[in-house]
């Protein structure tokens, strides 16, 4: 078996082909953007007509009035499904509201679809308040830490139980041993 040399190894990297409209939009609408936002743009209009395109009732094509809040809502839920960030979401949700208006503007769309699709708030990383259940496990580890000598653990374990504080909050601190108050962060 032969190994390819690297020069056949390399491919160039192509960008998918872009719809009139979205070439149109691109020239018309962003040509004082940076290269990056520009990038940006560009894939997530990309990624949004060949979904739009792929839906039933488009031929595999994508053209304005299929771009409906349907559509939109689909796509939104399927980056949800893919778990995309809530950042994400409204980045896209931003994108296409300026591609719509443009699109009513020229006469190829008469709503916009982003109207009136609300993204959900992203959830908190972690509760703020303990469980009853929770409060008791860590009530009985601080417990033990005291009754085993374990005066820094008990702490930590305190600030946990009267403080309200997460495990995150509490696992910067750093102890320094033989010195009763200073503790850093």
């Amino acid at each position: 078996m032969t190994v390819p040399h690297r020069e056949e190894q390399v491919l160039p990297f192509r960008q998918p082909p872009l719809s009139q409209w979205v070439v149109a939009y691109i020239q018309a609408e962003l040509g004082g953007k940076k290269q990056n936002t520009l990038d940006a743009y560009r894939r997530i209009l990309c990624q949004v007509s060949e979904f739009v395109a792929g839906l039933p009732g488009s031929n595999g094509q994508f053209h304005p009035r299929h771009l409906t809040r349907t559509a939109f809502s689909a796509y939104l839920d399927k980056l949800q499904e893919e778990e995309y960030s809530t950042t994400h979401l409204e980045r896209v949700k931003v994108v296409i509201n300026g591609f719509a208006q443009w699109l009513i503007a020229e006469g190829e769309l008469h709503t916009n679809p982003t109207r009136g699709i609300a993204i959900p708030a992203q959830a908190l990383l972690a509760p703020r308040e303990l469980s009853k259940d929770q409060r008791i496990v860590l009530k009985n580890l601080i417990e033990r830490a005291t009754d085993g000598g374990d005066l820094r653990g008990a702490a930590m374990f305190a600030l946990g139980y009267w403080a309200g504080c997460r495990v995150s909050d509490v696992s910067a601190y750093r102890c320094i041993p033989d010195e009763k108050v200073r503790c850093t962060i």
